[in-house]
């Protein structure tokens, strides 16, 4: 479903606003069946939700709305469009419980709005639903036509333009001309009413809040605190009992992970409990003790009894509230923090945490929900970040109401920051007297954990995990970097042997770290093979191959007594530096061309790129030798998104023939289901074609190349027969032709020659050597001068 919640309230010049209007409807949902208003998304395609709205200005003016977005951020949001369906006037694709608001100025005459809300096809995030709840359109009539009175809760002065809703305690009826006292005995919230509401007789366990001031020092061991009381706010219960006064208690122990300083420290500091040092622990709130040698003693943050902060939140908590507001967020409830009271039909109640986190851990919590059973229009919801975790629209099984104390999953947590949000949501609630008192209508928040925070205390010594090492401060551990590796329980994580590579960081043993393949090499600690030395620019992306092979000169010891071939590719490296080559296009597709098919992109001699030609789901570069892009189809935009083809590559020559006529790279890449994906791109030495670049095979070359006795009649590009690049279940082929796959020259490649000089002297010069190769369109310096000149 989607949903639009908001009261249209139209305009004139002068007049005051008019009462709550119901929109026509003209909703559209593509995929689920057509909906007037209710709370977001229950369907996982591409769909959109059209708010369509016809208006005459007769003077110049300007539409405005109060609108919020919860969903998949980036991808997923609301559009607006005015006359014109050809470009939004507005984009939103925010996550955020904070409303927004918009104003776009317009001529007189007819105009035409549409709100479009948009999902894609991807996964869903927060409630998939945006919310318009206000909605103004200024110039409908002209400033002297006449006055419309204002609704039930507002009142406006002599000559205004808008009205205002009544302020606390305060109510307006249609027979009223402006806001009144409530009578004694009775309130109201922040929401305009036209009637006032019976204040129910005060009672310290439901209407007061106790808290306390910091630990002083005393003849108590554990220190002396003051207890005071003060009424919740809002204050809605009649002055039938007076709040006790403050006195002295005596402190609590101590939590685990904390201590209280030694008499002659709280003498000078005060008695306030503080954490552990780093690397020591305290199980129940007593003296600290040392984590032994290999292990570490992680932080975790707790927030528990709320009566201890002084009335106050935490700095590290904030809170507000979205909505029809009874009182201005989450606030603390004696030990326990709650929702608030006096909320109207559309609210959202939000609580968020900012924690930072030095190592991957964890958060849990204690909470329940007062509300009435089988209503969905309540829910408590929990979000990290922009994923919502608990009570989802989308599971009706999750949507928490009416629970009185429970504890929730341990959810994950990454290291760096994050934010936590709890939110109490409305959604058309129905009213009645007690649940705006508070009762039956209040999320609560008893107890917080996070574990693996950067401060806070320590309750339990940890193992450091294979892959990891500890921190100096012996508080956290963090991962192994790609190139090293780790057995655990240790501050150090050691190198990768020389000629191997380690390319995930968190490697746990030796055995992960991978040998280099042929033609590549390594040194100690790297976390990727190269080719030649990345350090020396006259070695870098040169490699040798043997000159023969058994197969192709028939000698048995060929490699053995035959000098190597070598090659530079270096000149192709540097014609794109930091660039990738391509795109390929599969062949199998529509003329290559289907926007649907996959296209390949290729490294030469390192897997770093950072010119956004094949990027992954998060617009990151992916770091590859090959990559493959695929199409992912958006209701917003679509985009192709890259996959790692190959992490390693080997060089070896062209299997049956000599490396004069070429060579192959083989790339291997992540497992794909239950192979390992791997790829040959074969260099074929190709003066005539220059620098060339990757192509597809076609059946007519790949006879050429890999038999030099076919011979096919000359036939255009487009006449060739395509092959698909992907030529078994995640096996790809590839080939280039270009001068840089024939082999750099040396001493062998020409011979010295005496030739007449200027009176009889005799003088040397040195030619091309004729190629001894087969007749084939790739021979060795085929179209090159025989002779090169010199002295």
């Amino acid at each position: 479903m989607a949903s639009w919640h908001f009261a249209f309230r139209a305009r004139d010049g002068e007049g005051a606003q008019a009462g709550p209007y119901d929109p026509p409807n003209t909703y559209f949902n593509y995929e689920c069946a057509d909906v007037l208003a209710n709370e977001g998304w229950e369907c996982h395609n591409r769909l959109k939700a059209t708010l369509t709205f016809l208006v005459k200005l007769v003077r110049p003016g300007f539409v405005k709305y109060r609108y919020t977005v919860d969903s998949e951020k980036g991808y997923d949001g609301l559009l607006f469009y005015v006359d014109s369906a050809e470009a939004p006037v507005k984009s939103m694709d925010s996550y955020e419980f904070a409303q927004k608001e918009v104003i776009v100025p317009l001529t007189a005459g007819y105009h035409s709005f549409w709100w479009v809300y948009q999902k894609d096809s991807g996964w869903t995030a927060g409630q998939d639903v945006a919310t318009i709840d206000f909605l103004e359109v200024n110039g409908t009539t002209a400033n002297d036509v006449f006055c419309l009175p204002c609704p039930a809760g507002f009142a406006s002065e002599e000559g205004s333009s808008e009205c205002t809703p009544c302020p606390v305690d305060h109510f307006r009826n249609a027979s009223m001309a402006t806001c009144d006292p409530c009578p004694s005995g009775t309130y109201s919230l922040n929401l305009p009413r036209s009637e006032c509401t019976p204040r129910p007789a005060c009672d310290l366990g439901l209407h007061a809040n106790s808290f306390y001031g910091p630990c002083q020092p005393s003849d108590n061991m554990d220190g002396t605190r003051m207890r005071y009381y003060e009424w919740l706010q809002p204050k809605i219960c009649a002055n039938t009992s007076a709040l006790p006064e403050p006195l002295p208690e005596a402190c609590p122990p101590c939590s685990a992970g904390t201590f209280r300083p030694s008499q002659q420290a709280m003498q000078e500091g005060g008695a306030m409990c503080e954490p552990c040092p780093e690397g020591t622990i305290s199980t129940e709130g007593n003296a600290c003790e040392e984590c032994p040698a290999g292990t570490i003693a992680p932080h975790k943050m707790i927030y528990e009894d709320f009566s201890r902060y002084d009335d106050v939140l935490p700095e590290d908590l904030s809170t507000g509230c979205n909505g029809d507001c009874g009182s201005a967020g989450w606030r603390i409830n004696n030990k326990e923090l709650d929702s608030g009271v006096g909320h109207g039909r559309y609210v959202d109640v939000w609580l968020q945490m900012n924690v930072t986190l030095a190592m991957a851990g964890g958060v849990r919590f204690n909470y329940g929900v007062s509300s009435p059973a089988h209503d969905a229009t309540r829910s408590f919801l929990f979000f990290i970040d922009d994923t919502i975790k608990l009570g989802s629209w989308h599971d009706s099984d999750a949507v928490i109401r009416n629970v009185s104390h429970r504890t929730s999953d341990v959810y994950e947590l990454s290291k760096g920051p994050h934010v936590l949000t709890w939110v109490y949501k409305k959604s058309g609630a129905v009213q009645t007297p007690d649940q705006l008192e508070g009762v039956s209508d209040q999320a609560m928040i008893y107890r917080v954990q996070v574990s693996g925070t950067t401060s806070g205390g320590a309750m339990e010594c940890a193992m450091v995990p294979p892959g990891y090492m500890a921190r100096s401060s012996r508080s956290s551990y963090e991962m192994c970097p790609s190139g090293t590796y780790s057995f655990g329980n240790t501050s150090v994580c050691l190198p990768c042997p020389a000629n191997t590579y380690g390319a995930s960081p968190g490697a746990g043993s030796e055995e992960s770290c991978t040998p280099c393949g042929q033609g590549t090499s390594s040194k100690a600690g790297s976390k990727e093979c190269s080719i030649g030395d990345v350090d020396d620019k006259a070695s870098f992306c040169t490699f040798a191959l043997p000159k023969s092979d058994a197969a192709a000169t028939g000698a048995a010891d060929a490699a053995a007594t035959t000098p190597a071939t070598h090659y530079s590719l270096r000149p192709l490296e540097a014609l794109h530096p930091m660039k990738m080559f391509g795109p390929v296009h599969d062949n199998a597709s529509v003329a290559g061309e289907d926007p649907t098919g996959h296209r390949y992109w290729v490294n030469v001699c390192s897997r770093n790129h950072s010119n956004a030609t094949c990027d992954d789901a998060y617009g990151n570069p992916v770091q590859s030798y090959i990559c493959q892009e695929s199409m992912q189809l958006s209701s917003r935009t679509d985009r192709r998104i890259g996959v790692a083809l190959g992490d390693t590559v080997s060089i070896q020559s062209i299997e049956g023939m000599g490396p004069e006529r070429g060579f192959q790279m083989v790339y291997l890449g992540k497992p794909c289901v239950s192979s390992e994906r791997k790829t040959i791109l074969t260099f074929v030495c190709s003066p005539d074609s220059g620098i060339g670049e990757p192509e597809a095979w076609t059946e007519e070359n790949k006879a050429v190349v890999f038999d030099s006795n076919a011979t096919f009649p000359w036939m255009s590009e487009e006449g060739r027969t395509a092959l698909p690049v992907e030529a078994g279940h995640c096996e790809y082929d590839l080939v280039w032709y270009s001068l840089f796959a024939c082999p750099l020259c040396t001493e062998d490649n020409f011979e010295a020659v005496q030739v007449e000089g200027c009176q009889d002297n005799k003088r040397v010069m040195h030619r091309w050597k004729v190629p001894s190769l087969p007749s084939s369109p790739f021979a060795l310096f085929a179209s090159r001068s025989p002779l090169l000149g010199g002295v």
